[in-house]
């Protein structure tokens, strides 16, 4: 059996909350690298939870390939007993998929 091919990703932190559509997700940044990605969510959740926190509020930080979702890395939500990891409702495929990190700029 032959492997997957391998995808070059790009990683992006999206938003989507109860002041906006709440079946969109809005982009808060894209990036080549996963390390930086990871700090922008962990930024970005701080900042919202500091200025004006609103149950419902979603962030998620996901790995794109040709504008497609192949990955969920991280999905967190405000609940009232505060940010809480979504448990994925759907078997993300991406757990068949051999990631290369990286994009194209």
């Amino acid at each position: 059996m032959t492997p997957p091919p391998k995808l070059t990703v790009d990683y992006h932190v999206n938003y989507r909350g109860p002041n906006y559509l709440t079946d969109v997700w809005y982009l808060c940044g894209a990036f080549d690298n996963l390390a930086e990605a990871q700090v922008n969510i962990e930024v970005r959740v701080a900042s919202d939870l500091k200025n004006d926190p609103k149950i419902g509020s979603e962030w998620r930080l996901v790995a794109v390939h040709e504008a497609q979702v192949v990955a969920i890395i991280e999905h967190l939500r405000l609940t009232e007993a505060g940010v809480e990891p979504v448990v994925p409702s759907v078997t993300q495929a991406a757990g068949t998929l051999s990631v290369e990190r990286g994009g194209s700029s």
